[in-house]
């Protein structure tokens, strides 16, 4: 596997063609892996598409859970909703990863993350809810992805197995676990 990951954060915006093309371009160039979220739109939908038409590709996704921007893509379609910060639960855990699933066409997701929830939402419940969907074989890896005090918290979890933060050397420098 790759170190570099693909990030399709723009795919949302872009037209089926020009994800096809990024997608193909990263693999001709060793990139395996890429990282969307429900929250970016349609990436999902469109990583899922190139999927479909290039079966047996040997390539890792991440996608996330959570409540970047206090929104969530409704998990029958792909219009925002709006909901407050406690609406987290094991249950919307579950729809989210259920249907980032069906849009990627894909039995199994590499890696979930937490995505940028605050430290108030890794209650014994989340984190349960997480580990299920490993044990069952939905996903492969959890994780945090998110900066400064709540990804701090986050370290402290033996559950999750990786993190995802900004690589920014000014974001990060006062942070404990930089020094």
């Amino acid at each position: 596997m790759s170190m570099l990951t693909l990030g399709g954060g723009a795919f949302g915006g872009m037209d089926q063609q020009s994800v096809d093309t990024l997608i193909t371009t990263a693999i001709d160039t060793g990139v395996s892996r890429v990282d969307t979220a429900p929250l970016y739109g349609d990436s999902e939908m469109r990583i899922g598409q190139y999927l479909r038409k290039n079966k047996g590709l040997d390539f890792d996704i991440s996608t996330k859970v959570g409540i970047p921007a206090n929104l969530i893509l409704d998990s029958i379609s792909t219009t925002p909703r709006r909901f407050n910060s406690h609406e987290l639960s094991p249950r919307i855990i579950n729809e989210s990863v259920r249907s980032s699933l069906v849009k990627l066409g894909v039995e199994s997701i590499n890696t979930i993350y937490l995505h940028s929830v605050d430290s108030a939402h890794f209650t014994d419940e989340n984190i349960a809810a997480l580990l299920s969907l490993k044990k069952l074989g939905l996903v492969k890896h959890i994780g945090y992805a998110g900066d400064g005090f709540n990804l701090e918290c986050a370290l402290k979890f033996v559950e999750f197995d990786t993190f995802l933060m900004t690589l920014n050397c000014i974001d990060q420098m006062n942070m404990p676990y930089a020094k």
